[in-house]
């Protein structure tokens, strides 16, 4: 799935508002770096630790190197039964984890992820390259320690939650007349569950 990422320019300094539209991947992560990097702030010396992801104006500076970054991402939740990772670097896109087999994308041949050719023999080092970077960005053993830790923690409060009246989370406005979402146990509460083992 393609998202633009778009930054209005009147929030830009007038010496960066760039008047052009960029075709590299960015990831979410990399929003709050470069607002910060844009109004001058130094994070590294007020934040209690390293943020996710990094600024976006060296990219649009020097566009020319800009393609060579690496990008990251991750799913964790949505039923799979195992953290599963993504790099994408230059043309190649691995996709591993998750109890499957890995996945490697060519796209600048295959731009619409069709073919898998991560058995092709002349890509291997390619694929231990971008694994290697996945390796380096995470350490599945201890995510997924931590993550069937949170399911029983969620689990054991989901039980208590089945006896007696169960707690509705949903915001109530006071004013009747305005409108708002109910959620409701049939949605999200329910099907979230599935797939999470009970303690």
């Amino acid at each position: 799935v393609s998202t633009p990422t778009t930054m209005g320019r009147s929030i830009l300094p007038r010496s960066r508002r760039w008047r052009t539209t960029y075709a590299w991947p960015v990831i979410t992560p990399a929003s709050l770096p470069t607002l910060c990097d844009l109004a001058g702030f130094k994070v590294g010396e007020h934040a209690p630790q390293a943020l996710d992801g990094s600024s976006l104006v060296s990219q649009c500076e020097h566009p020319e190197h800009a393609n060579s970054r690496a990008v990251y991402a991750e799913i964790t939740s949505e039923g799979v039964p195992a953290p599963m990772f993504m790099v994408r670097s230059g043309q190649y896109k691995l996709i591993q984890g998750g109890d499957v087999p890995p996945v490697l994308y060519d796209l600048a041949n295959d731009p619409e992820e069709r073919s898998n050719v991560a058995d092709q023999p002349e890509l291997t080092d390619t694929r231990r390259s971008l694994g290697s970077l996945i390796q380096n960005c995470w350490d599945p053993a201890s995510l997924e320690r931590d993550i069937r830790l949170s399911q029983r923690r969620r689990r054991l409060v989901h039980a208590a939650h089945q006896k007696g009246t169960a707690p509705v989370w949903d915001h109530r406005p006071e004013d009747p007349t305005v409108p708002w979402i109910h959620r409701g146990p049939e949605l999200y509460n329910d099907w979230a569950w599935r797939g999470i083992e009970s303690p």
